[in-house]
Parts: C-alpha cells; structure tokens; sequence
C-alpha cells in the first residue's frame, strides 16, 4: 500500500509514536473535516438534478412556512 506524505514533519511523527496507520487516520480526519467545512456533499446532492428557478422558489417557500408553523407551536407552548 502506497503512502501519502503531506509533509515530512507528518511522517516524522507518525513513525516515532510505532503506529504505521495514524497517519492515515490523521489524514483521513483532516480530510473529512475539510468537506464538512466546505460543504461539498451539500452541494453534491443540491446539484445532482436541474430545478428551475421557479420550482427553487416555491420550495424555498414552503420550507420558509414549516419553519415558521413549528415556531408559532413552539411560542405557544411556553
């Protein structure tokens, strides 16, 4: 199995400590951090089918609604 050096202070630790796969539990750690961060599976699945503009609207809308019907429920139980 190949291994990805990022820097060679990385792989310096990763060595010292005897443990040959916290490297790639780091890496992989950092990786999915950055996704998250930039919210690139949001995107994914917002982009994975066309919708109209108009179709965006009224969805936006009615999520818009929802929002607002819990929190007049949620006012009205305090």
């Amino acid at each position: 199995m190949a291994k990805v050096v990022l820097s060679a202070h990385d792989q310096k630790e990763s060595y010292e400590k005897g443990q040959p796969n916290m490297f790639l539990d780091t890496m992989l750690r950092k990786f999915k951090k950055q996704v998250e961060a930039e919210d690139i599976l949001g995107e994914c699945k917002r982009r994975e089918f066309f919708l109209k503009k108009s179709l965006r609207r009224r969805e936006k809308a009615k999520r818009a609604k929802i929002r607002d019907i819990k929190a007049n429920k949620k006012r009205k139980r305090l």
